[in-house]
């Protein structure tokens, strides 16, 4: 659900909508996978290439799919639960770490088509504005300027690969270039430097990360300012 962060923090969704977007993606979601067993799991060790030849047979029957590439030895497969169950067990003596993940909707793949044509029902009347600045579509690197150019993958990235590191090697590389993941956890911020061993990644939940990125953005702190209003109003 990334898109909708991304294109609320850059102006093209206000919150309202994107929490309704949300809101529609967990309603038909619910409606579709009622009673049926889905799910994600997390492979690690394996290159993209590796995995696919080890569970063609699933693959083709369309029982699971990669949904999402994290890293050159990193992927997420979704879909029914006793391929998922079998693709873990077969790649458990090969992978580092193959797992199934507390999920239980097969994103970013064919199982979402429905959902997905939903939520671009919901779409068709949603204000979408040009973002503030380019948003990276993380199923195939492309930087999205314009409003109406992004409505229709607000609903399309359900049912497409999500390829983290398509996305980061589409950006210009430059010596200045901080990559600052927002929200909880860094592991955004380490897969990135498997991807680009050059780039320079933060996290936010570091402190001294979070210091420095309101210091590069001239952000002050809330209680900076709640501190200012106080001293003001007493003098």
């Amino acid at each position: 659900m990334g898109l909708y962060s991304a294109a609320v923090a850059a102006g093209a969704v206000r919150l309202g909508e994107g929490i309704a977007l949300l809101r529609e993606v967990d309603r038909a979601g619910r409606e579709l996978f009622r009673g049926r067993r889905h799910g994600m799991a997390l492979v690690v060790g394996l290159r993209p290439d590796s995995v696919m030849a080890s569970l063609a047979d699933l693959m083709r029957s369309g029982r699971i799919e990669i949904s999402n590439v994290n890293s050159a030895a990193q992927v997420v497969l979704a879909g029914v639960s006793e391929a998922l169950d079998e693709a873990v067990g077969r790649l458990a003596g090969r992978a580092l770490r193959s797992e199934r993940l507390p999920m239980s909707r097969p994103y970013h793949t064919a199982f979402m088509e429905p959902v997905a044509r939903k939520v671009a029902l919901l779409c068709e009347s949603l204000p979408v504005r040009d973002p503030l600045w380019p948003i990276v579509y993380h199923h195939d690197g492309r930087l999205v300027h314009r409003g109406e150019e992004l409505r229709p993958l607000l609903s399309r990235q359900l049912c497409e690969r999500c390829d983290f590191p398509r996305a980061i090697l589409s950006l210009p590389r430059r010596p200045d270039r901080l990559f600052i993941e927002v929200g909880p956890g860094a592991v955004l911020a380490r897969l990135l430097r498997w991807i680009n061993r050059d780039a320079e990644a933060v996290a936010v939940e570091d402190p001294a990360a979070r210091e420095r990125v309101e210091s590069l953005l001239g952000i002050q702190r809330v209680e900076q300012k709640a501190d200012s209003r106080i001293a003001g109003q007493s003098s």
